[in-house]
């Protein structure tokens, strides 16, 4: 029954991981962003935790183990669900997936410190900063304390009306915490590299919800669409800092497009699908745990003795 209910997991898992892309394409950008990076957790998290669930029976019954548990080595290896081959890959795969996703996190950690401390002495207003630098710039930094950073070649370069877009876009990264999505899918994509167009579609979600918000804000799609358009050419070969957010380096051309075209409609059925997929691979592998728990429950009882035939002759 573990091994059952951990592959039914796995197949609901990896179906919403492959299936998550396209059908984000069909929802608001801000559904979409939140359902990716819940479906990114869910896959690297949840996959992780269930290859360590499935080969932690043939662990413990290796005699290391044996002596700090209450089971029965014996027991244990009379009922084992995986062989020892595959209990030891299961484990060396958990093991290499949560290396890669924590050396990432200690990259991106240093590099948000990094830019915090750049934007330590620069002068703000509120949480809008303006660099005096010829060459056009505008991205957000990350959490905390994060700011929206423009140069003054880009400020002198844009009307004051596509100027408020570039500022809004930016502001919807701070106010929505967009840079947490991304570090969250990100993480994910390294422990699963499965999971690489989901972070990538999570970077472009949260462009895409910013340039509904910036439209949003100046109440016109057109100026939005322009004011994006301007930007990207205008700060074209730039190089935002690492670990801050640029609005104006991902997918432009359809970005531009999208917001010429009618605002987003909610649509159920996309949201409902990957959902389901979600919620069944989460009540397989909760399943796949209490199996897990019944084996080592099961070591815990006496093994039975047989009776000597001999003795049932007399």
């Amino acid at each position: 029954m573990m091994i059952s209910a951990a592959l039914v997991a796995a197949v609901a898992w990896l179906l919403s991981a492959g299936c998550a892309p396209a059908l984000a394409r069909r929802l608001p950008p801000a559904t979409a962003t939140r359902l990716l990076t819940a479906t990114a957790a869910a896959v690297a998290g949840g996959g992780t935790a269930l290859a360590l669930l499935v080969a932690l029976p043939w662990f413990a019954q290796l005699p290391a183990l044996v002596t700090v548990g209450p089971w029965s080595g014996t027991a244990l290896r009379a009922g084992l669900p995986v062989p020892g081959p595959i209990a030891v890959a299961l484990a060396v795969a958990a093991l290499a997936a949560a290396t890669r996703a924590a050396a990432l996190a200690t990259r991106r950690v240093r590099a948000m410190i990094a830019v915090r401390r750049a934007c330590a002495g620069l002068p703000r207003t509120d949480r809008l900063t303006v660099l005096a630098a010829e060459r056009p710039e505008a991205f957000s930094t990350p959490p905390p304390a994060g700011r929206v950073i423009l140069s003054s070649g880009l400020v002198d370069r844009l009307a004051p009306a596509e100027l408020r877009v570039v500022v809004a876009h930016e502001e919807s990264h701070l106010r929505h915490g967009h840079a947490w999505y991304v570090i969250a899918a990100e993480l994910a994509a390294a422990a699963n590299p499965l999971l690489r167009p989901i972070a990538r579609s999570v970077r472009d979600g949260v462009e895409r919800w910013a340039d509904e918000d910036a439209a949003g804000t100046v109440a016109d799609r057109r100026l939005a669409a322009r004011a994006l358009a301007r930007t990207a050419l205008l700060t074209a070969g730039s190089a935002a800092p690492a670990a801050t957010l640029a609005g104006a380096d991902r997918g432009v051309p359809g970005r531009v497009a999208a917001l010429l075209g009618a605002a987003p409609r909610r649509r159920l059925l996309p949201a409902l699908t990957l959902s389901a997929l979600l919620l069944t691979g989460t009540a397989a592998a909760g399943l796949a745990e209490r199996c897990a728990d019944a084996v080592l429950d099961h070591a815990h009882r006496p093994v039975a003795t047989t009776t000597d035939p001999s003795k049932e002759n007399r």
